[in-house]
């Protein structure tokens, strides 16, 4: 009887533990959308375009490679303390870039993981967007 009772508490926290899981992972949103250089572009030129936010170092923002006009620079170090920034930009879409596409995962993923819904990353980053002949500001 007592092996009974033991299981039942078992498979009754687990269940309640799968439940609340499910629950609060839903309320994160979805995971990081990877977008290529077309995608991206196509976003940027819609009427509802997303806010751009690139994370790379500001010699690297005006550097060989440039930026995408209307970026708004918030290196990868600052974007923890630049939440409530971000947070003013309301239910807009957030596209992140960075030179490669890593720095702009992570910084994804840190939006994600702090409550930020409609999060994107630019895949291959600036390197992509130049080879697909995107316009970039010096």
């Amino acid at each position: 009887m007592k092996a009974i009772n033991n299981n039942f508490l078992f498979l009754s926290v687990l269940t309640i533990m799968m439940v609340f899981g499910f629950l609060f992972s839903c309320g994160k949103g979805t995971a990081l959308v990877n977008v290529d250089p077309a995608k991206a572009d196509m976003m940027i030129k819609s009427d509802n375009p997303p806010v751009l936010i690139d994370v790379r170092s500001a010699e690297e923002f005006t550097g060989e490679l440039g930026h995408i006009p209307g970026a708004r620079l918030i290196p990868l170090p600052d974007l923890r303390d630049s939440l409530s920034v971000i947070g003013t930009f309301g239910d807009r879409d957030l596209l992140i870039v960075c030179r490669s596409g890593r720095r702009s995962t992570l910084a994804g993923n840190q939006l994600m993981d702090s409550g930020f819904k409609s999060v994107y990353n630019l895949r291959g980053g600036m390197n992509a967007w130049i080879q697909y002949g995107g316009d970039i500001e010096k």
